[in-house]
């Protein structure tokens, strides 16, 4: 009997992997918007060679050439497929790899969450299921590193499934670096294991992390001689450097633990949930939020891009700042709380204990650098593992969760289609009357910069502004629906104060 519940829970998960791929997929020609082009400009690039395509791509990217480079062999082998639409379909398709990891990864810890549950959650999950639709260098390689993962610690160990996992680690680097600091999670579960051999396993995790490491150097060296450069373009290793500064990293480390329990929310309140059971408790956790939102407030100013979007015009810095460090808290209670319930089982309190580790690890070392929030992509969904399994299986607060998570991507969905349609809008606009050799795209670069002349040098007379400003010469706008509403226009570049031109 639990077998065939255990059967039909897989299967409904599979069934939810398959709606949401198929909803994605329905959406796949949504207008370009944040960089998108970048990588499909780039992906034409290896299929005529125009030198334009690669500048503007290394001017807007520290990515690697890996998604376009991959975008272009899998149109070289369906010439069906349209180059400007497979870096969306890849990702899309991270939605496979990603359902196989949890499942995977669910049945190591005995289920504590059902698979078709576990997967809504972190489906829609709006960080996940916004980069899940984006032809971008982030979700699918996040994808693919989780699949890779569950691959490695497959209990019965089989050559062939071995060789998948190297073959798609390799590949994941090679898509995105920030792969390589889940690496150490593989050697931690293998190292830490009951009644390891160490000898056994430190040979045979050398030589599997030698051959991870194989393709990886291989791409790199032939970026070298192609271009010159290592790891990243020039222009961005300055942005992308490492800072020791102790207020740096303490900060950013704040910033991703916090975004980490904000992206969990109403989730990641569980726990905290739990244990309020008398006053007093309630009155500790209480004293103790306080503490740690004025510590926030008073030290705490996020870097890069670890904000709140369009709400970053109406919040105080110091009022975010005590946010994170209040749900940076939160964060060390889910891991705490997960560790906790575990105890009692060895397996599960093992596993659990590894990526407790690996994902302070891994936000620990992203905090040397430049931040940013899709990065968490990485380890957002081993959050899920921790969340409390008889809280978050009761049905009512599980659908009020799914429901809100659904009414945020259909607005951030509605959003995305306002942004790009006004930005396709006004280009278009731009280049009927001929001033497109003029005009800065300012605000709309990152959705239609490429229709803009590369040399940026010359002088330009107007730009693209955000809203239906006074002093436009004019402007495009998209409403698809109530409270969804986008305007750009372009200006002359002498009307703008001076703090506003480029």
């Amino acid at each position: 009997m639990q077998s065939r519940v255990t059967i039909q829970s897989t299967r409904m998960a599979w069934l939810f992997v398959l709606v949401t791929v198929v909803i994605h997929l329905a959406l796949y020609k949504l207008p370009l918007i944040n960089l998108e082009w970048s990588f499909s400009d780039a992906a034409r690039y290896f299929e005529i060679h125009n030198q334009d395509f690669l500048e503007r791509y290394f001017s807007v990217q520290a990515n690697t050439l890996g998604i376009p480079l991959l975008a272009y062999l899998i149109h070289q082998l369906i010439p069906v497929l349209d180059l400007g639409i497979i870096p969306r379909v890849l990702s899309i398709s991270g939605f496979i790899f990603m359902g196989a990891a949890l499942i995977r990864l669910n049945d190591l810890i005995g289920r504590r969450v059902p698979p078709a549950l576990l997967m809504a959650f972190v489906f829609l999950n709006p960080l996940i299921w916004t980069f899940g639709g984006r032809g971008t260098a982030d979700f699918f390689p996040a994808a693919l590193t989780l699949f890779s993962l569950s691959l490695f610690w497959d209990k019965q160990k089989k050559p062939a499934t071995l060789a998948v996992a190297i073959l798609t680690f390799s590949l994941a680097i090679v898509l995105k670096y920030h792969a390589v600091l889940l690496l150490p999670l593989i050697w931690l579960e293998a190292v830490t294991a009951p009644n390891v051999q160490y000898k056994k396993v430190m040979l045979r995790m050398g030589l599997m992390t030698g051959a991870v490491f194989v393709i990886p150097a291989l791409y790199l060296y032939a970026v070298k001689q192609a271009f010159g450069f290592w790891f990243a373009p020039p222009s961005f290793q300055d942005v992308h450097h490492l800072s020791l500064a102790p207020s740096f990293v303490l900060t950013n480390f704040i910033s991703y633990a916090g975004y980490l329990a904000l992206l969990l929310l109403p989730l990641s309140l569980l726990p905290l949930w739990k244990h309020m059971r008398s006053p007093l408790s309630a009155a500790i956790l209480f004293a103790a939020a306080t503490i740690l939102f004025l510590a926030g407030y008073g030290l705490v100013e996020p870097n890069g891009e670890m904000n709140f979007g369009p709400l970053d015009a109406y919040l105080n810095p110091h009022v975010v700042g005590g946010a994170f460090c209040l749900c940076a808290g939160l964060f060390f209670l889910i891991l705490g709380d997960g560790l906790l319930a575990s105890r009692a089982h060895k397996n599960t309190f093992h596993i659990l204990l590894c990526l407790s580790l690996c994902i302070i690890g891994f936000i620990g070392i992203l905090s040397f650098t430049r931040p940013a929030q899709r990065y968490l992509l990485f380890v957002l969904p081993l959050m899920y593992i921790f969340i409390p399994p008889a809280l978050a299986n009761k049905k009512l607060f599980a659908t009020l969760v799914i429901a809100s998570c659904v009414v945020m991507n259909v607005y951030i969905t509605l959003n995305q289609y306002a942004t790009g349609q006004a930005a396709t809008e006004l280009t278009q606009k731009i280049l009927d009357n001929g001033l497109i050799n003029i005009t800065d795209p300012g605000v709309i670069d990152g959705h239609a910069g490429n229709a803009f002349p590369i040399n940026i040098t010359r002088d330009k007379k107007y730009i693209v502004v955000t809203g239906k400003d006074p002093a436009r010469i004019f402007y495009a706008e998209s409403a698809p629906a109530p409270f969804v509403h986008k305007t750009y226009s372009v200006v002359p570049e002498a009307s703008l104060p001076r703090p506003d031109r480029r």
